[in-house]
């Protein structure tokens, strides 16, 4: 523990976590300097986490009466991070949804958009906050092409009740919507992603100081 003077304590941001550094703390010693230091990563998805729960919530009072007047089948909601899972079900080329539709979509675009630049989907699996903002870029950049070739797929007598697709298109032939997804692209590059540049590069930034 003597090791610990005059150096720092990193943890997370949960309470057990900070009751463990005050306890720590005393541990080492209350007369000594021991420094804090709250993890970054958690903390940007502390500032994250709250900006998903706002923004939808403010689209709710707007779209309040057209989503009622939308049925229920298709699941339509406001939720930023409902509408990335859903965009990585259907969308996703890995074709690990058994319902999706990435597979099919990928030839169709080599046929009807052979020189359109198609942007990655996004691995929405797991539960991180700044997901919404890493994801949102590929929904706004080929959300034309999705919704053409979603267009033509729901006019198939077959396809026509595709729950998961019928979902995509609401959402994306939705001004609001898109509008939602150009702002969080728009927060992505400049603060999301140099956070997540920082906190994967911090221990390599020791030979700068």
């Amino acid at each position: 523990m003597k090791k610990l003077k005059g150096g720092g304590i990193g943890t997370d941001l949960c309470s057990s976590a900070h009751k463990y550094r005050i306890l720590l703390k005393a541990v080492i010693g209350s007369e000594e300097v021991v420094w804090y230091q709250d993890c970054h990563h958690h903390l940007c998805n502390v500032w994250f986490k709250a900006m998903e729960r706002a923004l939808p919530k403010r689209l709710m009072q707007i779209l309040k009466s057209d989503l009622e007047e939308i049925a229920p089948e298709p699941r339509v909601n406001t939720s930023f991070s409902a509408i990335v899972r859903a965009y990585d079900k259907g969308f996703s080329h890995n074709a690990n949804y058994v319902k999706g539709f990435g597979e099919d979509c990928a030839p169709w675009m080599k046929k009807n958009k052979p020189r359109e630049q198609v942007y990655h989907v996004y691995n929405a699996q797991g539960s991180r906050h700044e997901l919404c903002l890493l994801a949102a870029p590929a929904i706004y950049m080929n959300r034309l092409s999705s919704v053409e070739y979603m267009d033509e797929i729901l006019r198939l007598p077959k396809k026509r009740h595709n729950i998961l697709m019928r979902n995509l298109f609401v959402v994306l032939t939705s001004a609001e919507k898109v509008a939602l997804s150009c702002l969080l692209t728009i927060i992505n590059m400049p603060i999301c992603l140099p956070l997540c540049w920082l906190d994967a590069k911090t221990p390599h930034l020791a030979e700068y100081k």
